[in-house]
C-alpha cells in the first residue's frame, strides 16, 4: 500500500531522525535490545528490550540513513514517547484514538 502523503508516513528515501515502526519477533545476540522495522532498507537494533508486534515511534541514531551505500548491516535508535517527535522538532505525528464505553453527554 502506497504511503500517505503527510509528514508521519515518510518514504524510504525521506530523512527525519524520529519514525514510526513494529518490533519484531527476532532475537538480539546480547539479549538487552530489540530489533524494529521501521519502513527503511535495513532494520533497526533498539537499546530497550520492547516485546515484538508492538508499534514504536523511534529516534535514529544512524546519521545518513537513507544512503544506500552505508557500510553499517543495521541502524540503532532508541523508542521514544509518541509526543516527541512534535515537542521537539515541531513535527505533525498523526493522531490517536482511544476506546470509549459512552459518549460524553
Amino acid at each position: 500500500m502506497a504511503p500517505l502523503e503527510c509528514f508521519h508516513h515518510l518514504k524510504k528515501e525521506d530523512y527525519c531522525k524520529y519514525r514510526e515502526g513494529v518490533t519484531l519477533n527476532r532475537p538480539s545476540k546480547d539479549k538487552d535490545g530489540s530489533w524494529a522495522d521501521v519502513g527503511l532498507y535495513k532494520q533497526l537494533k533498539l537499546t530497550q528490550k520492547i516485546v515484538a508486534n508492538t508499534r514504536v515511534t523511534v529516534k535514529i541514531d544512524t546519521l545518513n540513513y537513507t544512503d544506500l551505500n552505508l557500510p553499517n548491516k543495521f541502524l540503532t535508535g532508541t523508542a521514544v514517547s509518541p509526543l516527541e517527535p512534535k515537542l521537539e522538532d515541531g513535527h505533525y505525528w498523526g493522531y490517536t484514538v482511544r476506546n470509549v464505553k459512552t459518549f460524553p453527554q
